[in-house]
């Protein structure tokens, strides 16, 4: 495998997990305040909670995530498959910055009508934005090891 492939290959793999889990924060963030404001009310510590809970389940989908394909990839173990599934752990630092910015900004300044299709196209545009100095590093890490 020449090195433009397996670089392409590795970046395209990070790629596809930014987009999984920002369809994860944009499916997730709003159906979580929505269970916090119920009763009408939002307080900042409903905020802090909510804001935990949501971290707490991206950090557990993203380490599952990451426990599986490395298993199946041991399972296989096929030459074409040759990226370590261990380096989608550094999603989970996109992934909160989505929940903060273009999440935050949609559910607060939104009329509150919006469907839930969107907030996952919202969620999957921050999480892209947020892994671009993820994947640039990878990219530049991969042409100083050659």
């Amino acid at each position: 495998m020449n090195f433009r492939q397996h670089t392409l290959d590795r970046c395209l793999k990070l790629i596809f997990g930014s987009v999984i889990v920002g369809s994860l924060v944009g499916f997730l963030v709003p159906n979580i305040l929505k269970l916090f404001t119920l009763d009408a009310s939002f307080e900042f510590y409903e905020l802090l909670l909510s804001f935990l809970i949501i971290i707490i389940i991206l950090v557990l989908f993203v380490l599952f995530i990451t426990n599986f394909l490395c298993r199946i990839i041991t399972i296989r173990n096929t030459a074409l498959l040759d990226f370590k599934f261990i380096q989608f752990r550094f999603l989970i630092i996109p992934g909160v910055l989505t929940c903060i910015f273009p999440m935050g900004g949609g559910l607060f300044g939104g009329t509150g009508n919006e469907p839930i299709g969107l907030f996952v196209l919202i969620g999957i545009g921050g999480s892209l934005f947020w892994s671009v100095p993820l994947i640039l590093w990878l990219f530049i890490a991969s042409l100083f090891r050659r």
